[in-house]
């Protein structure tokens, strides 16, 4: 297993085509949420990916702060079904908030979580800043670890 991450501009067409393709499989097919997948922030986005030889496995995206947010962001984080239960998205995860504290240092970081993965965040020290609600079907809560 290999984490990655590059910008937009560093990203090969490949790179691009697969990454796109694995959060479709997961956004929009699995999590059967209709919506604009793709959006300009992926222009601005740190791409973290995570490989497995040459399959892409898994997937996170870091936004810069006032891009979507005020703070910087991590979202879009997805792992392949048969590699889930592995801790492989916990590994995911921390190398997206090591690099997010790197190149945004002492920048709050926020993300959207699906209620059921509160507790994981917690545990990365982001705390609950908002009620439960629904977005494109799904159960969220908004996080965010102080810089």
């Amino acid at each position: 297993m290999k984490t990655e991450i590059k910008t937009f501009e560093e990203l090969s067409k490949m790179e691009l085509f697969k990454l796109l393709k694995l959060r479709t499989a997961i956004f929009v097919v699995e999590q059967e949420c209709a919506y604009q997948e793709v959006d300009k922030h992926d222009l601005d986005a740190h791409h973290v990916m995570l490989w497995d030889k040459d399959s892409l496995i898994g997937y996170a995206r870091i936004l810069p702060p006032n891009t979507a947010y005020k703070e910087a962001c991590i979202g879009r984080v997805l792992l392949k079904m048969k590699f889930r239960g592995e801790g492989l998205g916990q590994q995911l995860f921390k190398d997206s908030l090591a690099h997010t504290q790197k190149v945004f240092p002492k920048e709050d970081i926020k993300v959207q979580a699906q209620v059921y993965l509160e507790g994981l965040y917690k545990a990365f020290g982001f705390n609950t800043t908002s009620k439960p609600y629904e977005d494109v079907g799904i159960m969220h809560v908004d996080m965010v670890k102080a810089g």
